[in-house]
């Protein structure tokens, strides 16, 4: 029997969140129902302290945690993470629809492939790599986001945290997934896109804000640009620029890991490594 902890984070606060979320339970356990040696448990990270005042109530076989603590995305994500007695956990959003068997493809490419420890599922409306690869390959190994690794949904290996220890809790949301992708890298620890995995993300019910340049932006450099870094002004990433959450995320992203062009070089230099069989040498280069 494999056993599969699935953390999911949650602020319950509409009665539309509140369905989703259910929708997203449900999904998760209709998916795998085929699957007997398989045991699902679902932990469910929920920043409304008070969403039972507020008429919400999950099934007895969700076990809800609410941290007393202000949200943050790492944070709560190791807190589920530490209640987790799964081999697997599966760290999701919310707004998940999973299709059939999607965790036992993962099984399958690891069985064939134990080298393999952290999975991303496929979504065709958001992933970015081009049809024709993943009609011809079961999974694609890599790192870039949106393409062969989904923050929105993976699933690793619980031995892995032994290695990469805790997710750092310095990334409050945003850059928290480069920042996995960035520790995997360090540690030498392979990840790939599950290509018959499937798992809908329905992040086209979010509302997204249009970023206009305008005196608005002149004002944003003005007070900003000693602390924003040259490359995200000359790079032109104005919707950085407009989201002091984001300016935070990009600047603590490259403290830790070093300028865009020195992540480049450390990263060929880690490809040059991992050719010669010297991969485990990659945590003394990042």
């Amino acid at each position: 029997m494999i056993k599969l902890s699935v953390v999911i984070l949650s602020k319950t606060i509409s009665n539309s969140i509140f369905e989703m979320t259910k929708c997203c339970f449900t999904t998760l356990l209709d998916s795998e129902k085929e699957n007997k040696n398989l045991d699902i448990e679902i932990i469910l990270v929920e920043s409304n302290k008070d969403y039972i005042k507020h008429g919400f109530s999950y099934d007895d076989n969700v076990k809800i945690i609410i941290p007393d603590l202000e949200f943050n995305f790492h944070k709560f994500l190791n807190i589920g993470i530490s209640a987790a007695s799964g081999e697997y956990i599966a760290l999701c959003n919310n707004d998940l629809i999973f299709g059939k068997n999607w965790f036992s493809e993962m099984l399958k490419i690891k069985a064939v492939n134990p080298e393999i420890s952290s999975f991303s599922p496929y979504d065709e409306s958001s992933n970015r790599l081009p049809k024709d690869i993943i009609l011809a390959n079961e999974f694609v190994k890599g790192y870039e986001l949106q393409k062969e690794m989904t923050g929105w949904c993976f699933v690793v290996e619980n031995i892995i945290f032994k290695k990469i220890g805790k997710l750092d809790e310095r990334f409050n949301f945003y850059f928290a997934d480069n920042d996995y992708a960035m520790c995997l890298r360090k540690h030498n620890i392979q990840h790939a896109l599950i290509c018959k995995s499937y798992v809908t993300h329905l992040r086209c019910k979010v509302t997204k804000e249009v970023i206009k340049i305008d005196s608005d932006f002149i004002k944003i450099l003005k007070f900003n640009r000693n602390k924003i870094p040259k490359y995200v002004i000359k790079g032109n990433m104005f919707q950085i620029l407009n989201d002091d959450k984001m300016i935070d995320g990009v600047i603590k992203f490259h403290q830790k890991w070093g300028h865009r062009k020195t992540i480049k070089l450390k990263l060929l230099i880690i490809e040059y490594l991992k050719k010669h069989n010297l991969g485990f040498l990659s945590r003394y280069v990042l």
